[in-house]
């Protein structure tokens, strides 16, 4: 599989007049704010690409962690949960010689996800009436250019419904809605709204046009 998977001072004067309050730094990035998706997404990339587990820990669900999944054959599986606060860097995690790693998380190292972050912020369609359009993916044509999306208003419905160690039913309070996904071929990014700011909830690699 090959993944295809930042106020002024006018801000913080109008936060001082009992406007909006200053958002908080996320991460390590002194510039970068909780205040949108693509913020953190960026901050990620960052993060994993410097190897910072402290600044990983920063950007990850306070509430759930962040679940990375894999999808082997028509579902999707867990292979490892980021607890809350684990400020382990991210090469420990998922290396090639650990015996019984999916090939998904073993063979694509945490820099070429950071990479594909990276490429997919650079061409970015923000709420798409069509996620389904062969711009964002066309077995049909896998050497078309490719642009990635992010929609918000989305819920992790699905994964918990193919998830291949469940039983199939998903109990409504064991959705989480209102994320946003972030999407370019072959990666799938949740992010989740919490009192801290948006944070990443599960990250998804799968394997397109296998069949």
């Amino acid at each position: 599989m090959q993944l295809r998977t930042f106020v002024c001072a006018l801000g913080l004067a109008i936060a001082a007049c009992g406007g909006a309050p200053a958002r908080a730094p996320i991460g390590n990035q002194a510039a970068a704010t909780t205040a949108e998706p693509e913020q953190v997404l960026a901050a990620f990339a960052d993060a994993l690409t410097k190897d910072d587990g402290a600044a990983v820990a920063a950007l990850i669900d306070p509430d759930h962690g962040l679940r990375l999944w894999f999808t082997p054959g028509a579902g999707y599986a867990v292979y490892a949960t980021i607890a809350p606060g684990d400020r382990a860097a991210p090469s420990t995690r998922v290396r090639p010689e650990d015996e019984g790693a999916p090939e998904y998380w073993s063979t694509y190292p945490w820099q070429a996800v950071a990479q594909h972050i990276t490429e997919g912020l650079a061409k970015l369609d923000r709420d798409p009436a069509d996620p389904n359009a062969p711009i964002y993916g066309d077995c049909g044509d896998e050497e078309a250019p490719v642009r990635a999306y992010l929609i918000h208003g989305q819920s992790d419905r699905d994964l918990l419904s193919f998830d291949l160690g469940g039983t199939g039913e998903v109990a409504d309070a064991d959705v989480l809605t209102d994320l946003a996904l972030f999407e370019l071929w072959g990666t799938r990014i949740y992010l989740r709204a919490t009192p801290a700011g948006w944070r990443l909830v599960h990250v998804a690699l799968q394997e397109v046009c296998s069949a």
